[in-house]
């Protein structure tokens, strides 16, 4: 999602490119003996250029494109602290919203988690069936993951009983389609139990859902609400209600909710795996799903936009001496190459050390 005066050109453009993909026209050539054109249209240089130079044009008028800000690590942890404690602001109703209840913010958090650990987008996270996901299970001792159900029956049969504290679980999410995928094919998502991250821990938010969803829902797995109440429906949420419910939470915690969008998470997710998790950009593309034919660059749309919070200023960039205040969860350091960089705040940073 862009604000930008050129999407719907854009929309159009895609559109006519994908109608002649589906007729297999490949890229658009002229033949030089005899004029004839084939191929892709939308392929073309000259659309090209005309769509550079439309960019340049809506430049130069003030009129300047830009994506929608997105979601960080630290911005998570608020919105998990918001919808899962006993908070007093979202239990009362506003102009905007009813009240959010324990089972909407278990809904709504889970839904925010796995589009920002997943990279999704909001089609793609609110079409997911409960069918599509599965508890796995690596028993204290082993090696090997095993479906919860056959992880159950054996420690049973063992005398024992399956815990947290003890041994690993993690998230095995398959999608059926996806907008770069449309007949299948999609590898499936790991999403393990994140003890030092609890915020970011989507096993932990998966069974507080369920706990309300009931282990026996089949169907969608994140369902509406009924109007005018906490009542959960058996029917698809709406993406108009997630983004205006997305939306009243970054209110409710003070973030300046008109810069955020539906794709801030998908955004906010590929920034924390390349700042915070260190990731390298092959990985980042495996794993969201994007083309590794660089030539187009999409991924670099997604790790930086004009209304992103740059956690370096300006003119520290070139401070060798440079230190932030925040240290690294994992080995304690504060020098600039932890996984602390993209961390946020009112003094994400001392300018002298």
């Amino acid at each position: 999602m862009e604000f930008s005066s050129t999407a719907r050109e854009k929309a159009i453009r895609s559109a006519i490119s994908f109608y002649y993909r589906q007729l297999q026209y490949g890229p658009w050539e002229i033949d030089p003996e005899t004029g004839r054109a084939k191929g892709n249209p939308a392929l073309s240089s000259e659309v090209k250029d005309y769509m550079a130079g439309l960019r340049r044009h809506k430049v130069q008028v003030g009129d300047i494109s830009a994506s929608v800000r997105s979601i960080s690590a630290a911005d998570m942890k608020k919105i998990h602290t918001y919808l899962t404690t006993d908070n007093s602001t979202r239990l009362q109703p506003t102009e905007t919203r009813h009240p959010l209840g324990d089972a909407i913010s278990a809904e709504l958090y889970l839904a925010f988690l796995v589009a920002f650990l997943c990279l999704l987008r909001s089609e793609e996270v609110l079409a997911i069936q409960s069918s599509n996901i599965r508890v796995q299970v690596c028993r204290k001792g082993e090696r090997e993951f095993r479906y919860i159900g056959d992880a159950v029956r054996e420690a049973t049969s063992e005398g024992q009983t399956l815990t947290f504290s003890e041994d690993e679980f993690r998230l095995e999410i398959m999608l059926v389609t996806r907008k770069t995928h449309q007949e299948g094919g999609i590898k499936p998502y790991y999403l393990w139990m994140d003890r030092s991250d609890p915020h970011l821990c989507a096993v932990t938010a998966y069974f507080r859902w369920l706990s309300f969803l009931g282990p026996e829902h089949n169907g969608h797995l994140f369902v509406g609400i009924k109007e005018n109440s906490q009542q959960l429906k058996s029917s698809q949420m709406t993406r108009g209600m997630f983004i205006a419910m997305f939306k009243n939470v970054l209110k409710d915690i003070g973030l300046e909710w008109s810069f955020y969008g539906t794709h801030s998470f998908r955004r906010g997710g590929t920034q924390y795996l390349l700042n915070e998790r260190r990731w390298s950009l092959q990985l980042i593309c495996e794993w969201g799903g994007w083309s590794l034919d660089y030539d187009n660059m999409t991924i670099v749309r997604y790790l930086h936009g004009l209304y992103d919070i740059t956690p370096v200023p300006r003119d520290q960039m070139m401070n060798k001496s440079f230190r932030y205040s925040h240290k690294c969860h994992a080995c304690g350091r504060d020098c600039p190459c932890g996984p602390q960089y993209s961390l946020r705040g009112s003094t994400p940073y001392s300018k002298y050390r």
